[in-house]
């Protein structure tokens, strides 16, 4: 009975492999401990079976319970993510056109393209704090803004920011004051490779909340990518 019932959870749930996995494995422990507890009081193993998944409740009612805990677990992901790289990639970015820039005797940009400069970093900083903020909301803040609404909107902004950084990191250096292919030294090869991977990497986890949190999508279907684990990172803690 328990394998039936864990079957029928696992088919319900949608998201990343190793966390999903990691919840089924943890129902299926606490299942098991509640049948030796039942069959300690005496009961036949298929009885101290149906009791304890009856005590664990519907596998509809469990199921709705972990993807939230799904989509939670994502949303630290994509923040935990954007920070440390979008960290990274404004050091990087600042050291380059201001410091290296400066030593290779570049001009001094115009007053308009270092307002437009300025304006971006501060979105993107923006941005950043934002999702730190946010992270909170898919702990004990659930309670007051429901998780899966936090989780899409942490997506759809994340995608959004992604998309204007690509326009306007496009338009800041086809203004450049200098061509950038007189460029000396590793920092701008560096820089747009990490631009690449931050943008790939980033956009398919904040992909992947907006997929796990569609409406109509939470029930048991289930796509490759949503099987995909994600990469190790240090996630804050709930």
């Amino acid at each position: 009975m328990i394998d039936a019932y864990l079957a029928t959870l696992r088919r319900e749930l949608r998201g990343p492999r190793v966390l999903r996995a990691n919840m089924i494995r943890e129902v299926r422990d606490g299942l098991h401990d509640a049948t030796r507890a039942h069959r300690d009081d005496g009961v036949s193993p298929a009885e101290a079976e149906r009791r304890a998944v009856d005590e664990f409740g519907p596998p509809s009612v469990v199921a709705a319970g972990l993807r939230d805990e799904l989509a939670a677990a994502t949303g630290r992901y994509l923040a935990a993510l954007s920070i440390v790289l979008g960290s990274t990639q404004f050091a990087l970015a600042h050291y380059t056109w201001q410091t290296a820039a400066r030593e290779q005797g570049w001009p001094r940009p115009s007053p308009e393209y270092g307002m437009f400069a300025q304006a971006v970093d501060v979105s993107n900083i923006v941005v950043l704090v934002a999702l730190a903020l946010a992270v909170p909301l898919l702990g004990r803040g659930g309670r007051f803004v429901p998780t899966h609404r936090v989780v899409r909107i942490m997506g759809i902004g994340v995608l959004v920011s992604l998309l204007v950084d690509v326009v306007v990191g496009t338009v800041l250096n086809a203004f450049a004051p200098q061509g950038i292919t007189v460029w000396k030294g590793p920092e701008l090869p560096i820089l747009f490779a990490l631009s690449i991977v931050s943008v790939g990497w980033t956009a398919s986890v904040a992909w992947r909340c907006v997929r796990l949190t569609s409406p109509g999508r939470s029930g048991p279907e289930d796509r490759p990518d949503d099987a995909a684990g994600l990469v190790p990172v240090v996630l804050p803690r709930r």
